[in-house]
């Protein structure tokens, strides 16, 4: 099995950019608008993993409510070397707490996977 290529992107993070003046300082930079609001369940991170028996798209997601969720799912969309897709990765829990982090660990049931991509976070 080929380690996919993270075709995910996260929700969270960014990096800023400055101008340097001629004293080598950091001029002042535009005031960057308002962040957006952060999605109750926020998926923080996703990466490929392989055991040599079966392949996952391992990382975290957070719940960013005061409520707690009796149950969460996540899903990738899983994709061979020509874009077919060829299947899923999920993976669930129940009982995550408000404010809570999920360490999740989604199998994915399909040979030859060469990318996969983020397709939804959901909970009640």
């Amino acid at each position: 099995m080929l380690a996919p290529k993270d075709t995910s992107t996260s929700s969270s993070g960014s990096s800023g950019s400055g101008t340097l003046n001629s004293a080598g300082q950091t001029a002042s930079e535009p005031s960057t608008p308002p962040a957006a609001p952060k999605d109750d369940l926020e998926l923080l991170s996703a990466k490929w993993s392989s055991d040599g028996f079966a392949g996952y798209v391992i990382g975290k997601v957070k719940n960013n409510t005061n409520h707690d969720y009796g149950y969460a799912q996540i899903t990738f969309n899983l994709y061979d070397k020509e874009g077919n897709q060829i299947g899923t990765a999920v993976d669930n829990i129940n009982n995550l707490k408000a404010g809570g982090v999920w360490a999740y660990k989604a199998l994915a049931l399909a040979e030859d996977v060469a990318t996969y991509e983020f397709s939804e976070v959901t909970g009640f």
